[in-house]
């Protein structure tokens, strides 16, 4: 494993994540918790666990993804400062 996905995967811990309280994340967090509890309501118990199981394949998907772009963007940084610290 890499450096960057030990970083990714807290491995090495830079800062706690937090979602503040009136921040846009929580408000987005709020909609879309609503918005499943409602459509969840109208499911069968079927329906429901296809649902969830649905709902954890696009977790996957998105912790890869995000991964993804946390290490494209550090690599970014580190070629930044390298550009900053040359002597061109």
């Amino acid at each position: 494993m890499s450096i960057l996905e030990d970083l990714w995967f807290d491995n090495l811990v830079v800062q706690d994540a937090e979602i503040r309280k009136g921040s846009e994340q929580e408000k987005a967090l709020a909609a879309s918790v609503r918005c499943e509890d409602a459509f969840r309501e109208t499911l069968t118990e079927k329906q429901k666990e296809q649902f969830e199981l649905c709902g954890e394949r696009r977790n996957e998907l998105l912790t890869v993804f995000e991964k993804e772009a946390f290490i494209r963007g550090f690599r970014l940084g580190a070629r930044m400062a390298a550009e900053v610290l040359s002597d061109d």
